[in-house]
């Protein structure tokens, strides 16, 4: 299926929503052909209101680091909230791909020590349609 036989996977489009920690989206940024993102703006995402432990991956996240940054948002201080936000802090994308795309992701990152990398390749060969091609 490789070796230049497989272009009609470049017109198998997949959209995903996919929440993820800045860590794993620093990562997933390596992937720029055949993928496009609609990213909430983290200037936005922070300045909205309330950061609660929800918005973090690790949920044990120090109950005063986590005032520390609302008393910033309430000040509407983001250069010091950005400063100071932890790479746990999720972060939400609409990520429109196709499965050329994916099929490079996947044969790259499947085995990554990132348990995220792990959850997302899962996930594609699970849920994908088509994942014979993945």
């Amino acid at each position: 299926m490789d070796g230049g036989h497989n272009k009609f996977l470049e017109s198998m489009v997949v959209w995903l929503d996919i929440t993820a920690p800045r860590y794993w989206w620093q990562q997933f940024d390596t992937y720029r052909v055949g993928i496009s993102k609609q990213s909430e703006s983290t200037m936005h995402t922070l300045m909205r209101g309330k950061l609660v432990v929800d918005d973090f991956e690790d949920r044990f996240i120090p109950m005063m680091f986590l005032r520390r940054l609302n008393e910033y948002i309430q000040k509407e201080n983001f250069t010091a909230v950005k400063t100071m936000l932890p790479e746990g802090f999720l972060q939400r994308r609409i990520v429109c791909a196709n499965y050329k795309a994916l099929r490079h992701i996947v044969g790259q990152r499947a085995d990554h020590r990132l348990s995220e990398w792990q959850i997302f390749c899962g996930v594609m060969q699970d849920n994908l349609q088509y994942a014979e091609f993945i």
